[in-house]
């Protein structure tokens, strides 16, 4: 479908204020205008930084973004993209890379490639896995693969060396690698609505963690050394910033009660 005409010298117009623009942080906007394709123009911005192409109808990846070397932040949310084409991973200096709410089933091993990388979103895609590739992003911080069908993860997550939040939220996982205790900079883990059984008791080696959300999972048992991690033990029906979350799990009537009345409670029945 070529761009709607209504749309074309808006989107043109755009692309002529980016090139001429000297701000090197000109933020070029073109969300939520339902296009489903670009002018070859834009893979003439070789010093464009920021692109926001949110909340339209691709398809496809517009290979002429393959084209901006230069780009440093992608906006690729809420459109109907089912791959990465392999000119994508030509954009080494993305850092900011959001693409969730597409069609992605697969996440190819050039990934790998994007060494910039800080903060990676590919929630609510069709994901049935990560490439062990995954672990070779130095610089990355942030991971969210919430709303995926994602049952394992790569032994290579522990090769994140800078992570501070993974977010597993909505998926099918029932086990974490061990690896994953390598993460020592890991403040945030969200596993809530999963299909884990246990709770991982290398956790208590994760010196900085702050937020383990295991809400709405299936575990039927606390372990007696829960209560010597740093941090608040809650049973709250809503994402929280801070504590271990283990809302909506099947635990016995006499563990749910210790939680709500703190960790001295609980402790004193395991």
């Amino acid at each position: 479908m070529a761009l709607l005409n209504k749309n074309i010298s808006y989107v043109l117009s755009l692309i002529e204020e980016a090139s001429n623009s000297i701000d090197e942080d000109f933020k070029l906007n073109l969300s939520r205008l339902g296009i489903s394709d670009l002018p070859p123009q834009i893979g003439e911005l070789s010093s464009q930084q920021w692109l926001s192409l949110q909340y339209n109808k691709f398809k496809k990846l517009p290979i002429e973004i393959c084209k901006m070397k230069s780009l440093r932040f992608l906006f690729l949310n809420n459109n109907f993209i089912s791959e990465l084409p392999k000119e994508f991973f030509k954009l080494e200096s993305l850092a900011f890379l959001h693409f969730n709410e597409n069609r992605l089933r697969k996440i190819p091993a050039d990934i790998g490639r994007l060494k910039s990388l800080f903060h990676l979103g590919l929630s609510d895609n069709q994901l049935l896995k990560l490439p062990k590739e995954i672990g070779d992003l130095p610089s990355l911080r942030h991971l969210f693969i919430d709303g995926n069908n994602i049952s394992q993860l790569p032994a290579e997550i522990g090769n994140l060396p800078c992570l501070n939040t993974l977010c597993l939220e909505d998926n099918k996982i029932t086990n974490l690698p061990l690896e994953t205790k390598k993460l020592v900079y890991l403040k945030e883990l969200w596993i809530a609505k999963n299909d884990m059984n246990e709770i991982p008791n290398w956790l208590c080696d994760m010196p900085r963690l702050e937020t383990l959300d295991l809400r709405f999972n299936n575990i039927k048992k606390l372990p007696g050394w829960i209560t010597r991690m740093n941090m608040e033990i809650i049973w709250i029906d809503k994402s929280y910033s801070k504590g271990i979350n283990l809302f909506g799990n099947p635990l016995d009537a006499q563990s749910v009660n210790a939680i709500k009345k703190g960790k001295q409670a609980l402790h004193d029945i395991l």
